[in-house]
């Protein structure tokens, strides 16, 4: 750190009387200024006058004293210690950066779906008293006599995912009410309906489902993807029917499943798509409720950005079939559809 201060000293002492060594020149000095150890990354002016190139004491002098100094390379701190101007000019990414656009590209995603089904529904719920014969009439009541013949049904979704990889959550509502006048004589759950009464019925056939899925990429430019998945479904069963005066019955109960599904989405354009999904349950325990559920609908992107809001238009079908081992079981077979569906999907 003292070599400058001496080189000027010996220009003053050893100079030959020519005025050009008082005009020194001003480049960047290639070392940078080190003090206890530390680079402050900044460069000092040189003090090496014109006459440095020439001839003379003082040009002599300081070539000497540059040599046995060898300011010309750099020091022991500045050649394991980078420079300031390679710290700070660098453009290769760093292990943080390059770990933070890793991250990102597999951070988790959310989506939240919800759908809205309109149809024809068609059927029957079966339901005796303790499985016992005579306390219902067989496939009775349908749901034509008791004046459920139109459905209108709410599906919901929230999915999280990370990769190709989503575990997601759902719901289907599907509760119907209706009041007929009955045109034959009714039993169920042992009691008895005459013909001519009017009757007041509610019917829910909802069902709940949590499960996985995986995406493979079949094709690219348009985009072809195929995601099969597997879910855990549960069904519940509702039933009443009011009659005049006290006559009045009800059942409820829930019955798990198993499915799996796999969906087909083919991309048109970046804000066009059409998806075909199909839902079949796994033959496992013959009381299992077998819930089928296909649906195909095409979706359009209505806002882009970072919180993108897709709506959805298409057609659906749905069927449950339950029954269960008693001598006189309970028995629910339904039909929804073909259905019109329209729904809208957000994601973040």
């Amino acid at each position: 750190m003292y070599l400058y201060p001496l080189a000027l000293l010996a220009v003053v002492l050893l100079g030959d009387g020519n005025s050009e060594v008082a005009r020194f020149q001003v480049p960047q000095a290639q070392n940078s200024l080190w003090w206890g150890g530390v680079s402050f990354g900044q460069t000092l002016p040189s003090i090496v006058p014109d006459s440095y190139s020439r001839s003379g004491p003082a040009a002599a002098g300081i070539r000497r004293l540059g040599a046995e100094k060898n300011w010309d390379e750099p020091s022991h701190h500045e050649a394991s210690s980078p420079s300031s101007e390679s710290s700070l000019g660098s453009s290769s990414p760093s292990p943080s950066t390059s770990s933070m656009n890793a991250e990102t590209a597999e951070s988790i995603t959310c989506s939240a779906e919800a759908s809205l089904f309109f149809g024809g529904i068609s059927g029957y719920v079966q339901t005796p008293k303790g499985g016992r014969i005579g306390s219902t009439s067989l496939a009775r009541p349908t749901l034509n006599e008791l004046n459920i013949n139109t459905a209108v049904a709410y599906d919901s979704k929230v999915s999280l995912g990370k990769g190709n990889a989503r575990v997601y959550l759902g719901a289907r509502a599907q509760q119907f009410t209706g009041t007929s006048i009955l045109a034959e004589e009714l039993m169920t759950k042992e009691e008895t309906f005459p013909a001519g009464q009017e009757v007041e019925t509610f019917v829910g056939l909802d069902w709940y489902r949590f499960g996985f899925q995986h995406t493979f990429e079949l094709a690219k430019s348009p985009t072809l993807r195929l995601s099969p998945s597997t879910e855990l479904l549960l069904f519940d069963f509702g039933y009443q029917l009011k009659g005049e005066g006290d006559l009045f019955i009800r059942r409820r109960y829930a019955k798990g499943s198993w499915r799996v599904g796999v969906e087909l989405d083919y991309t048109i354009s970046e804000d066009l798509s059409v998806s075909l999904d199909v839902f079949v349950p796994v033959p496992v325990v013959r009381t299992h409720p077998r819930v089928i559920d296909i649906n195909l609908k095409g979706e359009y992107r209505l806002v882009k950005g970072d919180i993108p809001v897709r709506v959805h238009l298409g057609l659906g079908y749905a069927s449950i079939d339950y029954e269960d081992t008693q001598p006189i079981p309970n028995h629910i077979r339904t039909e929804m559809g073909p259905f019109l569906m329209a729904g809208i999907e957000v994601s973040f």
